[in-house]
């Protein structure tokens, strides 16, 4: 699935999740991720395309990435789950 996203030009960018394989090569560190290289790779954009948009654009770009690459972690609305009530030793189980 893909969201667009209309940049301070007009411009209409598709931004899509990000690949398993991004995902996996930024958890093995063959890649350091930064919100440029997110962008680049969920984007069609060019470094020049990405270097001329806004640090709101690209925050704003990079909050859809997240949304589209980890919808479980976002309410309906789009607003991002409270997990700071959840007991993470006591949903544990015994082995």
């Amino acid at each position: 699935m893909a969201k667009t996203y209309k940049d301070h030009n007009g411009n209409k960018i598709v931004v899509q999740s990000l690949t398993f394989g991004y995902l996996e090569d930024v958890e093995n560190g063959v890649i350091e991720e930064s919100i440029g290289d997110a962008i680049l790779d969920a984007t069609d954009l060019t470094t020049e395309q990405l270097r001329a948009l806004t640090r709101i654009e690209a925050n704003e770009i990079f909050e859809i990435i997240k949304r589209e690459t980890y919808p479980e972690l976002y309410n309906e609305d789009g607003t991002e789950k409270d997990f700071s009530d959840i007991n993470v030793e006591s949903d544990k189980k015994k082995v």
